[in-house]
């Protein structure tokens, strides 16, 4: 993950990527898209803002469901069948929500909508048909 800091070239940020996308769905156009988007200024900055603010993240999720109780409204919890997140979305979802639905996606990890895009649109469409949706 070193390489991905301020300063290293576009080719050690294009390299990352390629090895941490590992899919047929996933091309070079769309690894060009990536290394761009990373390379541009205050990217990686913005980037890792994300997990500094996860302890904020879980301070306000507390409060809030303090506050407000437990979802009421349908929820679907996504994960990828390949991710080691993956089974952990419907029970995380299941702690703050009491309608959760799930949908593990095949030959997916992190990156679901972009590595099978047809499955992660279809269990989409059921959800959203079915009267928890």
């Amino acid at each position: 993950m070193t390489d991905f800091v301020p300063g290293n070239s576009i080719e050690s940020t294009r390299r990352i990527l390629a090895t941490r996308l590992r899919s047929a769905a996933i091309g070079e156009a769309e690894i060009d898209m990536y290394t761009a988007a990373y390379a541009a200024p205050g990217a990686m900055r913005a980037g890792f803002e994300l997990y500094r603010a996860f302890d904020r993240d879980i301070a306000d999720n507390r409060t809030a469901l303090e506050q407000n109780g437990r979802l009421t409204i349908p929820v679907l919890a996504v994960g990828g069948d390949i991710s080691t997140t993956g089974p952990l979305m419907v029970e995380m979802m299941r702690e703050v929500a009491d309608n959760v639905s799930e949908l593990r996606v095949r030959r997916t990890g992190h990156w679901i909508a972009e590595e099978n895009p047809r499955d992660f649109l279809e269990g989409l469409r059921v959800f959203l048909r079915s009267p928890a949706g």
